[in-house]
């Protein structure tokens, strides 16, 4: 891990959590890391309620399925979360299963990502991946 990292409470980290150095997690965050590695690059804030899941259920699927569930009964699609430097995620956003994000990204707050964003843009409901025209 690096240094000048600041988990609010509230906050569940487990599995595989890779930071750099001045980072934020705010309060009632989740870093779900299941058999996969989430990686955050250095100066970045996650707000409140933000979620980052390496592995969820295929909603898409004919199979119903939980934890309670023996795995071949089940059909997950994980994958590694990659977040790079000078990024902000807004509130409640929630980042899926094998996405990428860039370097300086934007995140505007209650987003869902589910396929990777290119560095230099911002992400708002309705404008995504929109790059960056003013100063950074």
């Amino acid at each position: 891990a690096g240094s000048n990292i600041r988990i609010d409470d509230f906050c569940i980290l487990k599995g595989k959590i890779n930071m750099g150095s001045n980072i934020h997690l705010g309060s009632h965050s989740v870093l779900g890391g299941q058999n996969h590695a989430i990686t955050i690059g250095d100066n970045v804030g996650i707000s409140n309620g933000a979620s980052i899941y390496t592995a969820t259920e295929n909603f898409l699927s004919n199979y119903r399925g939980n934890p309670t569930i023996d795995n071949k009964n089940r059909d997950i699609i994980s994958g590694d979360v990659l977040i790079g430097s000078n990024c902000i995620i807004g509130a409640n956003v929630i980042i899926l299963p094998g996405v990428t994000i860039g370097n300086n990204v934007s995140i505007g707050a209650n987003v869902i990502i589910a396929s990777d964003v290119k560095d230099n843009t911002y992400v708002l409901n309705g404008n995504k991946n929109r790059e960056f025209t003013g100063r950074m």
